[in-house]
């Protein structure tokens, strides 16, 4: 049963204040590494310039041929809150802290306050989104749009998942991933008899029209520049498909479980469900649990 009212976030808003009183002192520090170039000046570029998503708003070499939702916003919030570097880490801090209120609402729905509860304190305590919290980057953003997709679209709000999933394609090429997993998954609805015509047709627009869209942004790109994606990050694309699997392997195991000690975590959540298999004395679940918890760790 879904939990509403005050109470059943009082977890989530202790949170926030704690993350919120640790992060301030950094709110004014300078621009560091990617911030500095080219994200913060191609920002103030556009904020000089005027908001706009099309591809030539921005020089190329600052924009780096990315999309320009989060430019845009952030000019946004210039006009709003000024220029100064506390003000655009707020502005960064603010989508990580809407982040964090997106997981907790979602899994109170689905779970528990407990469930919602730990999985914003397991966000907070990562040391990658401790310190891109305050960041001038496209990450945490990504994230947030992202996971906003994912629910809204298994929850069948299928206009908020076109409107999500269109700014995440037009934030970073990347986010076309969580568009590719929900076409797989709209597609093989698309197929189904046991879906009303009409939410399948929704699911499949959902997912397909902002496809349409960046795919009109990157064809502007090209007439505008002379190519779709920027030379120097389409020179490094691998046209070969052993190189390819080898190091998607390879990152995806070290991001799982070696970066940042998140083998540890993992360690955790296996003796906490296991100790509660054990009090609700479900042995086939446990076994089953078991198994794909050594596969995943020693294989």
């Amino acid at each position: 049963m879904m939990q509403t009212g005050i109470k059943s976030r009082l977890p989530l808003f202790i949170v926030l204040i704690l993350f919120i009183a640790w992060r301030i002192p950094y709110l004014h520090y300078a621009y560091y590494w990617d911030e500095s170039w080219p994200y913060a000046v191609a920002i103030k570029t556009m904020y000089h310039h005027g908001v706009s998503l099309m591809p030539n708003a921005v020089d190329a070499e600052l924009s780096r041929g990315h999309p320009l939702f989060f430019h845009a916003i952030a000019t946004i919030w210039m006009n709003i809150f000024g220029s100064s570097h506390i003000s655009m880490h707020s502005f960064a801090l603010a989508i990580s802290l809407l982040l964090l209120i997106t997981v907790y609402e979602t899994a109170l729905r689905l779970f528990s306050q407990r469930a919602a509860f730990l999985a914003v304190v397991l966000i907070t305590v990562q040391e990658m989104f401790i310190i891109q919290s305050t960041m001038i980057l496209f990450e945490m953003l990504v994230a947030f749009l992202c996971f906003a997709s994912l629910a809204l679209y298994v929850r069948g709000r299928y206009f908020l998942t076109f409107l999500c999933l269109t700014m995440l394609f037009y934030t970073k090429e990347s986010g076309l991933i969580m568009g590719f997993v929900l076409g797989l998954d709209a597609i093989a609805g698309l197929l189904s008899r046991n879906i009303a015509l009409k939410l399948r047709v929704y699911k499949v627009l959902s997912v397909a029209v902002p496809c349409v869209l960046i795919c009109i942004f990157f064809l502007i790109q090209k007439h505008q520049r002379g190519w779709y994606i920027f030379p120097l990050y389409a020179d490094l694309v691998q046209h070969r498909w052993d190189i390819f699997w080898y190091s998607f392997r390879i990152n995806c195991i070290s991001a799982t479980f070696r970066d940042q000690l998140r083998f540890y975590y993992f360690l955790l959540l296996i003796v906490v469900a296991t100790i509660t298999l054990v009090k609700q004395r479900n042995w086939k679940l446990l076994n089953d649990n078991t198994a794909h918890c050594m596969y995943l760790l020693f294989c």
